[in-house]
């Protein structure tokens, strides 16, 4: 089994609706911070398990936080946090072979408020991350917004013109050119560090 490129940090969002956490680790990947390697077989299990245990820490330090981003993916029409965390536990260590999608859903989202991918970033991953007005920074973390300027979605952009998104690499442009108005098409957030 060959090891992840960054592309495949993003592909599971194709699937799930989990962007936020993936732009983050793609980012933190691509600068080489996060520890050891993923093998590709692996790369949605270790996601949820990071997910579940990130969540379960965030209940017990920031319980408003956890019901603030609770209330956040129900705009979404995801199940509720405490579900998706029994979702992911069911899988157990005996099952890390199987096909989580069979455990959460092939729906399963973890929809991330700003405040919350900052939490994560700065006191999970301990990165000081920060937003920024400069919608042109990079790399950064970009929040997309519809444009009632309602976040939708979160990329990672590496450079000036291209992101990860979706399992691949593209311009920036060809997503915020896009046709559908419930999608984020529009640079609301930047994170950066």
């Amino acid at each position: 089994m060959s090891a992840i490129v960054a592309t495949d940090i993003t592909e599971p969002n194709n699937d799930w609706g989990m962007c936020g956490f993936m732009s983050v680790l793609t980012a933190l990947y691509e600068q080489n911070r996060l520890p050891g390697p993923v093998m590709k077989g692996h790369m949605k299990t270790r996601l949820l398990a990071e997910v579940k245990s990130y969540l379960l820490e965030l209940e017990d330090r920031n319980a408003a936080l956890f019901k603030e981003i609770d209330r956040f993916q129900a705009k979404f029409g995801a199940v509720p946090l405490k579900t998706f965390i029994e979702n992911v536990r069911s899988m157990g260590s005996q099952h890390l072979g199987d096909d989580p999608n069979s455990y959460v859903g092939k729906n399963a989202t973890v929809a991330m408020t700003v405040e919350g991918l900052l939490d994560y970033l700065n006191s999970w991953c301990k990165v000081p991350a920060k937003t920024t007005p400069k919608t042109d920074h990079y790399p950064g973390i970009i929040g997309l917004t519809n444009d009632a300027g309602d976040l939708r979605h979160w990329v990672y952009r590496y450079d000036k013109d291209n992101i990860f998104n979706y399992g691949k690499q593209t311009t920036l442009n060809s997503v915020l050119g896009q046709k559908d108005p419930k999608r984020g098409r529009n640079i609301g957030f930047v994170i950066i560090w």
